[in-house]
This record gives C-alpha cells, sequence and structure tokens, in this order.
C-alpha cells in the first residue's frame, strides 16, 4: 500500500453509494486580518488522504497518523488513524478525508501537514499569511 496524495480542503464529502470523496474548496495557505494578532485559530480544514492497495491488502488495518508542523518545527496537532480497511476488495484506491479542529498557529510562515503512512511520508504545504490591502490604482 502507498500514498497517493494529500490535499487541503475547506471540507469534504463521502458518498457512501459511490465511495467518491467530493473535495471542496482546495487551498495553499490560511490569511489572517492586518489587525488580528498571534496565535490565530482556524475552524477547520480537511485533509484528503488517497492510498493505493492491492486485494491482498484488504485484511489489514489501516494506520497512519497525521501532523501539522509550523515553520519553528513545532507539533500543532497530531492525530493517529487505526481502523479498518474503508473499502471492499475489488476497489484499488481508497479516498478518505480527516478533520482537524480548532488548530492555533503561533506564527506566520510556511507550515505543512504531513501523513506519515508506514515509512512513507506525504506532505501538503501552506503558508500563514497576513492579508494586505491592495492599493488602487489611480490611473483613469
Amino acid at each position: 500500500m502507498r500514498l497517493e496524495y494529500v490535499l487541503l480542503a475547506d471540507q469534504t464529502v463521502k458518498d457512501v453509494q459511490t465511495h467518491k470523496l467530493y473535495i471542496l474548496g482546495l487551498f495553499d495557505s490560511i490569511s489572517v486580518g492586518p489587525e488580528v494578532e498571534l496565535p490565530v485559530g482556524h475552524g477547520r480544514m480537511d485533509v484528503a488522504v488517497g492510498l493505493i492497495c492491492g486485494p491482498e491488502e484488504v485484511e489489514e488495518r489501516l494506520k497512519f497518523s497525521v501532523v501539522v508542523i509550523d515553520p519553528e518545527e513545532r507539533l500543532l496537532f497530531e492525530q493517529d488513524v487505526d481502523g479498518p480497511m474503508p473499502r471492499p476488495a475489488f476497489q484499488s484506491r481508497i479516498d478518505m478525508a480527516l478533520p482537524i479542529v480548532g488548530v492555533q498557529f503561533y506564527s506566520f510562515g510556511p507550515h505543512r501537514v504531513e501523513v506519515r503512512f508506514g515509512e512513507e511520508v506525504m506532505t501538503a504545504r501552506f503558508d500563514v499569511r497576513r492579508w494586505e490591502r491592495l492599493a488602487r490604482s489611480t490611473n483613469e
């Protein structure tokens, strides 16, 4: 079994009949207003994960972890996943999502979400930044 993708989204929805994972609002940055002080909280983001597996791996338990790490290498979130395989044997890809709720960010700059699956690590990078107003053009 191997990781195929890791994506960050505002929300994911799993169709229980088709097993399709709908990924809504992909993003690569979290912006905060100019007056907001750190730390700043983020309500929710979903980590969408795709795994490729063979039919012989269906009986295995699915074990992996998801972590959020800031620019200073601080661990902001960690969750271990340990459960049965979520899809039938005839399917070769498993699509799933894990919600991350209430993370506090203590610094601006590049952050990352890592999915750790055995020896394999796949990363989704995102920035926490302060948004700035764009200057209006005076050319007419």
